[in-house]
């Protein structure tokens, strides 16, 4: 039996949830809005609620009475959910009535079962969010809920896809989300004398890095310790072997664990941090940068005994738009954007209008057919003589004035598909760059006015693109993430563009914009259990 098909008479489904062999209704009440012909009265499937209850009230009470279940109680997880108004008839005539859910389960629960006693299916949250056999508002009600009776888990966060090396420490309930700690090292001053960033050493320095960052972060926050053995000469050969061409990186590994702490006497009875899971960036990116990432992943997972989640990277920047706090330090929220969602990912690899079903599901509609935004900005400042990285130097020059004495093509401004093409860009600044050096020295003047253009000229594109898409695919809310959208321009033409089509917009703090673990970490909690995979290292890894 299916949840559709399994009804009541006003349409609605009526879920269990369950926990272990136990079962516990989800139930479903009604209130008139007929006030002569049922004031004030709710009813639970044709149960009577008490005149002036409210519907948490209500509903705490029969579950009390019919189940015996005391939602009071600490074992208990309840929700109250509204879920919007219906119109039924009977014969007294047309009434308009008020749904609402109480969802009730003992703390958290893992499987929900539809239907009743032998007729019910157990479902895990993966399998509810892949079923087409739910009703929309329904399906939404009970991830929600699943959301709200998570067992907290604490995420280590890894992200070594370019020239960052960073680690993250996250603490989540659903969409609660604390960030513990955070630690990253930029490798722009490895990266700067070369124009850009030289793969080989990104490698180097994240084999450097990455344990050094891990005794930081876990030294400076309060994790708790659970009893952990040492591992034994097989796991200790396991480390070994995935981290055979890591062998900077293995001496440190080696040393950190001989470094963990001791109980007491016995060397073997040692603690070690709480942390529940490992989410680490498994592409797109630079593949030499990603294995070193991944094997520091896999090497912790054998070492703890815990599971690895991969996360693709760009997911990583939309959920950073989503997170609702301006501080990494304090509780935060996951927002929930109306769907269906439209992402612009601008970073110095990508550039890519994704249209977002549901967080989790996502379709490439438009992305860039040669250079991205960051490398166009980056190659123009190469060619103006400013230093690597180039987006921050294209943006404070071109601040200097206010408008710009040269013209710079919009490529495929006017394409009717959502593509993007920004080589051009950069090849019309070459010849205005050589037309001009034909007749004199350029100036500090030129620069600022081609840095002014070439910043309009990308604001443009990439509006015009947007625009195009929310209009096609009847977008309900724009996020835009990535390195780029630091950008003071770019911002500010995104909110003029969100605001004309009067849907919400998701934006990334400074901090969060570029590349770092706390996205990565934070975007392991949007899986379900069957997430927990070994990496597979893709450069090119797309949704």
């Amino acid at each position: 039996m299916t949840a559709d098909t399994h009804k009541h008479a006003a349409g609605l489904i009526p879920y269990f949830l369950s926990a272990e062999k136990e079962e516990y209704c989800v139930f479903v009440q009604r209130r008139s809005t007929d006030a002569k012909r049922n004031p004030g009265v709710f009813g639970l499937f044709g149960g009577g609620i008490e005149s002036g209850e409210t519907p948490e009230q209500g509903l705490q009470r029969e579950i009390l009475e019919e189940l015996n279940i005391d939602l009071e109680k600490p074992e208990y997880r309840a929700a109250v959910t509204p879920i919007g108004t219906f119109d039924y008839a009977d014969s007294v005539g047309k009434v308009r009535a008020h749904e609402y859910a109480m969802l009730v389960t003992p703390a958290f629960a893992d499987r929900v079962k539809i239907g009743e006693g032998q007729y019910g299916i157990f479902m895990s949250e993966t399998e509810i969010r892949g079923s087409s056999e739910f009703l929309e508002g329904h399906r939404q009600m009970i991830l929600d809920f699943f959301n709200s009776i998570k067992k907290p888990r604490i995420i280590l966060g890894i992200e070594t896809s370019c020239d960052e090396t960073a680690l993250s420490l996250v603490r989540t309930q659903g969409r609660n989300v604390q960030v513990l700690g955070h630690e990253l090292i930029s490798q722009i001053d490895v990266h700067q004398p070369y124009g850009g960033v030289f793969p080989v050493l990104a490698k180097r320095e994240h084999g450097r890095n990455l344990v050094p960052l891990l005794e930081k972060i876990l030294l400076n926050n309060s994790i708790p310790q659970v009893a952990w053995t040492s591992p034994d000469e097989t796991t200790l050969a396991e480390i070994r072997t995935v981290l055979t061409r890591e062998t900077e990186l293995l001496a440190l590994i080696e040393t950190f664990i001989a470094r963990q702490g001791s109980n007491g006497a016995n060397k073997n009875e040692r603690t070690r941090p709480a942390i529940d899971a490992i989410a680490v960036t498994e592409g797109p990116g630079l593949e030499p940068a990603l294995w070193v990432g991944v094997g520091f992943a896999k090497a912790l997972s054998l070492l703890w005994n815990i599971p690895i989640i991969p996360i693709n990277h760009m997911e990583g920047h939309i959920v950073a738009s989503l997170l609702t706090t301006h501080s990494h330090t304090s509780l935060a929220e996951l927002a929930k954007p109306p769907l269906p969602a439209l992402a612009l990912l601008i970073s110095g690899g990508h550039t890519e209008l994704v249209l977002v079903s549901a967080l989790g599901k996502y379709e490439i509609i438009g992305k860039t057919r040669d250079d991205a935004v960051g490398e166009a900005f980056d190659k123009v400042a190469r060619l103006l003589g400013l230093p690597y990285p180039g987006g921050p130097q294209i943006s404070a020059l071109a601040k200097t004035v206010t408008d710009s004495q040269y013209t710079l093509p919009r490529p495929m401004i006017h394409s009717k598909d959502l593509n993007f093409s920004f080589s051009g860009l950069k090849t019309a600044v070459l010849y205005l760059t050589k037309k001009i050096e034909k007749i004199r020295p350029l100036t500090d003047g030129d620069k600022a006015h081609i840095a002014h253009e070439t910043e309009q000229a990308i604001a443009e594109v990439l509006s015009k693109k947007t625009s195009l898409a929310i209009e096609q695919h009847n977008i309900q809310s724009l996020i835009v993430g990535g390195g780029v959208i630091a950008n003071t321009v770019l911002r500010e033409a995104f909110e003029g563009l969100a605001k004309h089509y009067s849907i919400p917009l998701f934006l990334p703090t400074n901090t969060l914009s570029t590349d770092n673990a706390v996205m990565i970490a934070v975007a392991a909690t949007l899986k379900g259990a069957d997430a927990q995979r070994t990496p597979i290292v893709k450069g090119n890894l797309s949704f």
